[in-house]
């Protein structure tokens, strides 16, 4: 067996650490040579129990069919395997506390080098949290960041909808393998990031989601990441730990303020008390992350969105008639009693409805039941 190899049979040795894994190449100096190593060398090596050792000694016989259907799997779905010492291996991700020794991925593989923010939160989202994930992850993909996320509902999938056509993209980090995608709502947005952006999983391509499965695949998340925006969440949340994995290997943790009385905003709001960043707009984000920008990917260039834009909040592009700038600086992207939206205007309900009905067909406002209107 060859060194990739190697390392994807390690991989498919059920409750192997990846820290395992890493422990015993680093101490055999290759993967391929782990496996001439003795039992005893191993649980002093990657501190594994003597059983452990048993399963790795005996997998190349023990696992041989599955490693062949394993690597005829990847081939057949068009999924690249990378390595530790794999050229595309991504450095910021290598520099991470915990990094996966095998990356299966499925796309743009040039995403693993481009500077990247996730976006991140809860899987209940409000349509104010969901206006923000898109209107943040399209202008972080149009300045030429990839925005990364995890395929969930809500949050998640918003994000990746949002960053799939600009220039940064966006990659996906699964919980499972590539050939068993979850949620299962989202096959066909998976099969879009597979084609226009990047998936990604450490897990062999058949492997089902499970529980503990998520927690390693969010540190995956902000192990790749300059920053993490947390868009809408609970105290308690997945989200939450991306957020604090992040803020543990020193990458930039930004939160985006919500209702007061909102739970699914408690989670940013705690976070901006601990001291991570309050963010308004993409550019908020952008400034932050430029020393981190330097550090892990050196000559690359992003561009600042500017004041103006659906998550900057300054003040209604030009395109906008009068009439209509006016309602838009009465609406935010929590939902808004028409009767409210007339009285900070101060137009009357004609003008109020006409404005609203070419604010809706720009894709500017997003009409909700109840007279309900909130930007987008």
């Amino acid at each position: 067996m060859n060194d990739a190899e190697s390392a994807v049979l390690l991989n498919l040795v059920r409750g192997l650490p990846p820290r395992a894994a890493r422990a015993l190449a680093g101490h055999a100096g290759s993967p391929s040579q782990v496996f001439h190593l003795s039992a005893g060398e191993m649980v002093r090596a990657a501190g594994i129990s003597m059983e452990k050792a048993g399963e790795v000694l005996s997998a190349p016989t023990a696992l041989a069919r599955e490693l062949d259907e394993e690597m005829a799997l990847a081939q057949s779905s068009g999924a690249e395997i990378v390595t530790l010492n794999h050229p595309l291996y991504p450095g910021i991700l290598l520099e991470s506390s915990d990094p996966p020794p095998v990356l299966y991925c499925k796309g743009r593989l040039e995403l693993l080098g481009r500077p990247s923010v996730a976006v991140v939160g809860t899987r209940r989202a409000t349509d104010y949290g969901l206006a923000a994930a898109e209107a943040f992850s399209k202008e972080l993909a149009a300045a030429g960041v990839t925005v990364v996320s995890g395929l969930a509902a809500g949050i998640d999938s918003a994000a990746h909808r949002a960053a799939l056509d600009g220039p940064g993209g966006t990659l996906a980090v699964l919980g499972g393998g590539l050939a068993r995608v979850y949620p299962r709502e989202n096959v066909r947005l998976a099969e879009k990031i597979g084609e226009r952006g990047l998936l990604v999983s450490e897990f062999s391509m058949s492997r089902g989601p499970e529980r503990h499965h998520f927690p390693r695949r969010n540190r995956i998340i902000a192990g790749l990441s300059l920053g993490v925006l947390v868009a809408e969440a609970p105290e308690i949340s997945g989200a939450m730990i991306t957020a604090r994995l992040a803020a543990e290997e020193g990458r930039e943790v930004f939160a985006l303020p919500g209702p007061y009385r909102s739970q699914r905003s408690a989670g940013p709001h705690r976070l901006i008390r601990e001291g991570a960043s309050l963010v308004r707009s993409v550019d908020d984000i952008l400034k932050e992350i430029f020393s981190l920008l330097n550090r892990f990917h050196p000559g690359v260039m992003i561009h600042l969105a500017g004041p103006a834009g659906p998550a900057g909040g300054a003040g209604a592009p030009a395109a906008f008639a009068p009439e209509e700038a006016a309602v838009l600086e009465g609406l935010d992207h929590a939902p808004v009693h028409i009767d409210r939206i007339a009285s900070r205007s101060r137009m009357g309900p004609g003008e109020i409805s006409r404005a609203l009905l070419e604010l809706e067909m720009k894709g500017a406002v997003r009409a909700m039941p109840g007279k309900m209107y909130a930007r987008t």
